[in-house]
């Protein structure tokens, strides 16, 4: 949270893509193209879309989702996302962020490979 505090999309831009493509036009596409031109519908959509592929009878993927501070929308989506309500984690403060990935470590490691 802190770095966010500091660190603006424009700043980013300049600093870690702008050097690397070297060119305006570049920057531009990024931050006037992708991100600004989707709305939040189309990226919810999305997501939801590739978290229920991993999720599928064919990839059976286990899904954890975090949300950090997110907002009400956003935490629906991450809940929809996750693999069961108890693979979602809503963090308020690096604390609870902390907390989550902890309690995520925990139940990989309980994980068994079984035949």
């Amino acid at each position: 949270p802190e770095l966010w505090a500091y660190t603006t999309i424009r700043r980013n831009v300049k600093l870690n893509f702008y050097p690397w493509a070297n060119d305006s036009a570049a920057d531009s596409q990024w931050r006037y193209g992708a991100y600004d031109t989707y709305n939040t519908s189309t990226k919810n959509t999305r997501t939801k879309a590739i978290c229920d592929a991993a999720k599928g009878p064919l990839k059976r993927i286990t899904v954890y989702s975090i949300g950090f501070e997110a907002p009400s929308e956003g935490q629906s989506v991450l809940l929809d996302c996750a693999s069961s309500p108890s693979h979602y984690f809503n963090a308020q403060g690096g604390e609870e962020l902390g907390n989550a990935f902890e309690a995520i470590a925990h139940q990989i490691t309980q994980l068994r490979l079984t035949q």
